[in-house]
């Protein structure tokens, strides 16, 4: 869907593959644990992204 979005832009799209933390199981601190996981890992990315 993103690259149907933007087709008519000249800009790059880039894909950062993430679990889906909808789909773990467990008590409720294991399920924010999987939503803090991808939360971290994306902040990760962008700031790696801005600084290049």
């Amino acid at each position: 869907k993103a690259l149907d979005l933007t087709r008519t832009h000249a800009s790059e799209v880039e894909y950062w593959p993430t679990v889906d933390p909808t789909v773990f199981q467990g008590s409720r601190e294991q399920k924010l644990d999987a939503y803090r996981d991808v939360r971290d890992g994306l902040v990760k990315r962008i700031k790696q992204r801005l600084q290049n």
